[in-house]
């Protein structure tokens, strides 16, 4: 009776089952509605000032986030954003958003982002904004005079230098940030970072390494935060007080030994802890969470952002050298394109579409625009490169000497003999 029963029952209790699951699912796949009230198109604001942001926000189901940025003229985010969750159905946004970054003077775009956890809706408002003029302060010189000690060096637009700081610890890479007047150095055996006040290097905070592999290999900063890569397998990253708001999950198997933020994500550069593989590794750079990773055949030497879906890698294999066009949308290799016989030292950007790139026979410019490379400076191996976009000026080093040349032509400006070889060259401005 219970074997009859059950026979004739099943395909109806399925039946039922697919049609309560059907109405459990989310059929509507229209965005919310999002209507911005302040500030007004094109409205004037100052550093210092506070954006009052106002919207009417609804939609048919719960709102599950609201996001509010600023995004400059090439879609970077320059401000840290708001995040609401309001979890109803319509939300009044009034908010103040406060820029208390030195921002360069010009047009950027209020975003407002409203998402019900499928469906997301994006407003922008252009807003006026009235920055600070930039201008250049000096070029920060890192040299070396021994293995257990660095100085760092100031040299104006004259090329003359003087020594600002003397630490008596080693070396192993550093950055800076003129808007938040900070030197980032990282110091090894045992490994802290440091951050230094640009206006009279007293330290601002540091931040030792930790077990169980208390190493630091990578710093750079980005738009009011310092990525720093660790031995653990992490990526924290430390607000101008030196206090952690981002951190990735640690990885026992990769050491990431690079570290770049690109827009919405943070992309490592990784070795096998004790083996021959390397990966790149992707994060959400609004969580830390662990996103993609692709497994690559080259060691990688630098990372940049050409967009938001585009990256260059720089990379060696063996005694070659290529550069990566990687789409970290898609998370895939789109290109490659090969580089003279030799081996990649370094590069810095000159614009979103220009590179040069320091190779051991030479410096080479990559217009990512026409995917060529052309000689730019021929029998140079620099060690350290960087570049005053506002003279449009290239520093780099060979051992004890830095040259000064003009990015357009190559042409010679200045050549300054420091007391001992340089590691590393940043750019210092007023903002």
């Amino acid at each position: 009776m219970f074997t009859i029963r059950l026979r004739f029952s099943l395909p109806a209790f399925l039946c039922f089952l697919v049609i309560l699951s059907s109405c459990g699912k989310k059929s509507d796949e229209t965005p919310p509605s999002v209507s911005i009230l302040a500030p007004t198109e094109l409205e004037e604001f100052s550093v210092g000032d506070s954006i009052r942001v106002i919207a009417d926000i609804s939609h048919g189901s719960p709102l599950s986030s609201i996001k509010v940025s600023l995004l400059n003229s090439n879609s970077i985010s320059v401000l840290d954003p708001i995040y609401i969750f309001p979890g109803t159905n319509s939300y009044q946004l009034d908010s103040f958003f406060p820029i208390d970054e030195n921002l360069e003077s010009s047009i950027y775009t209020l975003l407002v982002s409203a998402n019900d956890g499928i469906n997301t809706r994006n407003v922008y408002r252009k807003i006026s904004i009235t920055g600070l003029e930039r201008f250049f302060e000096q070029v920060v010189a890192i040299c070396r005079p021994n293995t257990l000690k660095t100085l760092v060096y100031a040299i104006d637009d004259d090329g003359a230098y003087e020594n600002i700081k003397s630490l008596d610890y080693g070396y192993i890479d550093s950055d800076i940030s003129s808007g938040q007047r900070q030197l980032y150095i990282l110091k090894p055996a045992p490994d802290v970072l440091y951050a230094y006040n640009l206006e009279d290097l007293s330290e601002d905070y540091s931040v030792a390494a930790y077990p169980p592999y208390p190493f630091f290999y990578d710093v750079g900063y980005y738009n009011s935060a310092t990525y720093v890569s660790n031995g653990n397998g992490e990526v924290k990253a430390y607000d101008g007080n030196g206090y952690p708001y981002f951190v990735t999950a640690p990885n026992e198997d990769s050491i990431p030994l690079l570290v770049k933020r690109h827009f919405s994500y943070v992309i490592t550069y990784c070795e096998r802890r004790g083996g021959p593989e390397r990966y790149l590794r992707q994060y959400h750079a609004g969580t830390g969470i662990f996103r993609v990773g692709l497994k690559i055949n080259f060691t990688a030497k630098g990372i940049f952002s050409i967009s938001p879906d585009l990256t260059l890698i720089s990379g060696n294999m063996d005694m070659e050298s290529s550069l990566f066009i990687y789409n970290a949308t898609d998370y895939k290799m789109e290109d490659e394109i090969p580089m003279p016989a030799g081996l990649i030292t370094n590069g810095v950007q000159i614009s979103s579409c220009v590179f040069l790139i320091s190779h051991e026979n030479g410096i080479y410019q990559y217009n990512h625009e026409t995917r060529t490379v052309t000689p730019w400076l021929q029998g140079t191996a620099a060690d350290a490169i960087a570049y005053d976009d506002l003279r449009q000026l290239v520093y780099y080093s060979v051992d004890e000497k830095i040259y000064v040349r003009r990015f357009g032509d190559a042409a010679l400006m200045d050549e300054i003999a420091m007391p001992y070889t340089v590691l590393n060259l940043h750019i210092q401005y007023n903002n």
